[in-house]
């Protein structure tokens, strides 16, 4: 008895179904369709329904796989984003941690220790508020200033880097994309220095980062630049992936220029 290509259904014709099987859908020799193609007398109506169901089904499978392949993509991206917002998030916490130890000790809340804890706090309440417009869907719903002035006053506590952020000439749908482009900006600074975000004609969007050995690492770079499997990526290197998919994903493309003590980040 016939079979169709992947073995489930023993009543298909071999070779009716181009994606390997038919999922239920019954043609055997009584079929009045499948009986009319074969004595080579079909009605054409009848042949072009069948064929445009086919063709819809082939469709709808091939939809459902990448459906799969997305939803794997975003669980890895997921798995990867949260694993980044905990790194970063180790070093205040622990700090507070270390606050409160010092209080233990000295059997008093003396004023260093207090001190420690509330800026480590404040600094952690920052970053949490970053990685919520950045990666969060609450990126898709916040205008450009407070996109803005979230990552200022980062910059302004950590003492090591100026931004220089002229809002005007941005489309406020790309002040998520541009928040993130500042963020892998700074990255590249490994002693501090200046970020500065230009918005020129056509809608290109810039920013550029100077300072004492400012380069991005190679396989941040990588991400960046070329198509890379998600399996590839590292919590240190799915921020670049994530900014490279947001930008295709905006409507333009991510470029990367690296020289002597600048980096650029160009959106067009």
């Amino acid at each position: 008895m016939p079979v169709c290509k992947c073995g489930k259904n023993p009543q298909v014709k071999e070779g009716f179904n181009t994606s390997g099987c038919n999922l239920g859908a019954v043609y055997n020799d009584r079929d009045p369709i499948m009986s009319q193609i074969s004595t080579g007398r079909p009605d054409v109506s009848h042949v072009l329904f069948w064929a445009s169901s086919a063709d819809l089904l082939n469709r709808i499978l091939g939809d459902t796989r990448y459906m799969e392949q997305d939803r794997a993509v975003e669980l890895i991206l997921i798995e990867l984003i949260s694993s980044r917002i905990c790194h970063d998030l180790v070093g205040p916490v622990g700090a507070v941690n270390a606050g409160a130890e010092l209080m233990g000790e000295a059997g008093v809340a003396d004023d260093e220790a207090l001190a420690l804890m509330r800026k480590s706090g404040l600094e952690a309440a920052r970053r949490l508020q970053l990685f919520r417009l950045a990666f969060g869907r609450a990126g898709n719903s916040v205008d450009t200033k407070s996109m803005r002035d979230a990552v200022a006053q980062s910059f302004e506590a950590e003492g090591k880097v100026t931004l220089l952020w002229d809002q005007t000439g941005i489309d406020p749908a790309h002040g998520r994309l541009v928040l993130n482009m500042v963020m892998l900006a700074r990255e590249a600074l490994p002693f501090g220095g200046h970020v500065v975000v230009t918005c020129e004609s056509g809608g290109r969007i810039s920013v550029n980062a100077t300072g004492k050995r400012a380069a991005f690492r190679p396989d941040v770079e990588n991400v960046m630049k070329n198509e890379v499997a998600p399996e590839q990526l590292d919590p240190r290197t799915v921020h670049g992936f994530f900014l490279r998919n947001l930008a295709h994903r905006t409507g333009g493309a991510l470029s990367v220029l690296q020289e002597d003590g600048n980096v650029a980040l160009i959106y067009d």
